[in-house]
């Protein structure tokens, strides 16, 4: 990270490298019920980034019965953006 300052506004401003270096944010574990082809319950779990899971779709998904329903657990938010103040 870089501090410069801005040449406007007099203060500084601390630079936040996009290269993925920093995560994606806190993670969450997405859990989605369907149906077993022998008429159980079949359970399957992703663990993805928290700011990539669609909401609506999901909701859309669960109205339209196309699954039993899901489960959202979020996960231990990165140090890097802790120490930064964004998480």
């Amino acid at each position: 990270m870089a501090e410069e300052q801005c040449g406007n506004c007099g203060r500084q401003h601390e630079k936040i490298k996009l290269d993925g270096s920093y995560g994606y944010g806190p993670q969450a574990e997405l859990t989605i019920y369907t149906k077993n082809p022998e008429g159980g319950r079949k359970e399957e779990t992703f663990t993805i980034p928290y700011m990539l899971i669609d909401f609506a779709k999901l909701h859309a998904i669960d109205q339209l019965h196309l699954i039993l329903g899901y489960s959202i657990c979020k996960l231990e938010k990165p140090d890097q953006l802790k120490s930064l103040g964004l998480a």
